[in-house]
């Protein structure tokens, strides 16, 4: 009974069939016992030996993550023949790595079950796990990831050389928003460091000290200056500071040609400046007495010869060019009545 169960088992592969028709063989004569041992051992070398798992690599390509994200997933493909078991396949360091095979769900370790003696091709997908409240970027995160099935020989795959950068500092810009003119500068401000400076302006930043300096203008325009700070492998989102400032084009010069001819009390000089290719003009009085409406200047009620100083500006936002002009106003003469007596 037992032999012919032996029988039944071994002849199910060709190799072995083959040993069983060289024991019916009449040139080769052979005890049963014997026979039956030699066919034990081939069975066992058949069925036992020949269990195989099959990995497509076993290195795998390292990935680098930012914080708080896994990572691209590194990928290979494992499936076994003549097996007696399940493939299970294991990780060695749970705390940063974990496997999936369907690029979804992610495990420390895998049990990918046999179908009769075989496991059909499977993608088995690894990746850095998601972790947080880093202090400092981790680096050289090495994982093995074991396949084994009971009887055959194990497959090591390896996932070494991986890396999370550390989440970038809080980037700061405690810039000035106020409007400069076209030609000056502005000092960049901030409280951060390990970052760097950008701008979409016509002008360009220079260092030590920290500055942007306006170029030359067409037309007045918004500059906004940014500070940023990448991680270490630029992996994470940077972390950004903005601000916003006007930058205005120069005013024309202003130039004041209005007559610096003395006038009298009581009388208006007419005010005369270039006319304003960018900006607006106007008239004001910067010293003496009378006012200014418009492009008039009126005397006030003065006792004597005084000096006035008229100034025209032409202005574009918080840009302004000025030019001044003086003359005197002379107090009109006062006329005074004298009497005489005669003698008869």
């Amino acid at each position: 009974m037992f032999f012919d169960l032996l029988y039944h088992f071994c002849t199910q592969n060709e190799s072995m069939y083959n040993q069983f028709k060289i024991y019916h063989h009449p040139y080769f004569k052979l005890s049963k016992l014997l026979f039956f041992i030699i066919l034990l051992f081939g069975c066992f070398f058949n069925h036992v030996l020949a269990q195989v798992v099959t990995v497509s690599s076993n290195s795998l390509s390292s990935q680098t993550t930012c914080e708080d994200a896994v990572s691209t997933p590194s990928t290979f493909i494992i499936s076994g023949e003549s097996l007696t078991a399940d493939i299970l396949i294991d990780v060695s360091n749970p705390d940063y790595i974990e496997i999936s095979d369907d690029g979804i769900n992610f495990f420390n370790s895998l049990n990918l079950s046999k179908s009769g003696s075989t496991v059909s091709n499977t993608t088995i997908y690894a990746r850095i796990k998601s972790k947080s409240g880093l202090s400092n970027d981790v680096t050289g995160i090495n994982s093995d990831l074991t396949c084994s099935s009971l009887g055959a020989t194990n497959e090591v795959v390896t996932f070494n050389g991986n890396a999370i950068d550390n989440s970038p500092a809080t980037a700061t810009n405690t810039t000035s928003t106020s409007a400069i003119c076209e030609g000056s500068t502005k000092s960049l401000l901030t409280s951060s460091s390990g970052g760097f400076w950008s701008e979409d302006g016509t002008g360009s930043i220079s260092l030590s000290p920290d500055t942007y300096s306006t170029g030359s203008l067409s037309s007045d325009e918004n500059v906004t200056v940014t500070y940023t700070i990448n991680s270490t492998n630029s992996y994470c989102t940077a972390s950004t500071a903005q601000i916003t400032f006007p930058v205005n084009q120069h005013a024309t010069t202003a130039n004041n040609i209005s007559s610096t001819d003395a006038i009298c009390e009581g009388t208006t000089k007419s005010l005369s400046g270039n006319a304003p290719i960018i900006g607006l003009a106007s008239w004001s009085k910067i010293s003496g007495s009378g006012s200014v409406d418009g492009t008039t200047y009126s005397t006030g009620d003065i006792s004597g010869a005084e000096t006035v100083t008229i100034r025209y500006t032409i202005q574009n936002s918080s840009c302004s060019s000025t030019d001044d002009i003086s003359f005197t106003v002379n107090a009109n003469p006062t006329a005074s009545a004298s009497t005489s007596t005669g003698t008869v």
